[in-house]
């Protein structure tokens, strides 16, 4: 079985992000990592997921695709 990890840009996701990883932390087989590149969201997208099983990393302000 291979590991694998999972990277999720996210941008202002408080109405999907907390669904999202819920599913992933149920998925089979799990992944080993969950990372979530906060681009500098002004909603509750990273309160949300400081309380889930997750690598949070933060961009001050948005910085957008690429």
């Amino acid at each position: 079985m291979t590991d694998y990890s999972v990277l999720i840009p996210a941008y202002n996701a408080e109405k999907t992000i907390a669904v999202l990883l819920d599913d992933l932390q149920h998925a089979d087989p799990l992944p080993k990592g969950i990372i979530i590149v906060d681009d500098g969201s002004t909603d509750s997208t990273s309160s949300i997921c400081e309380n889930k099983k997750v690598r949070l990393e933060q961009n001050r302000k948005n910085k957008g695709k690429g």
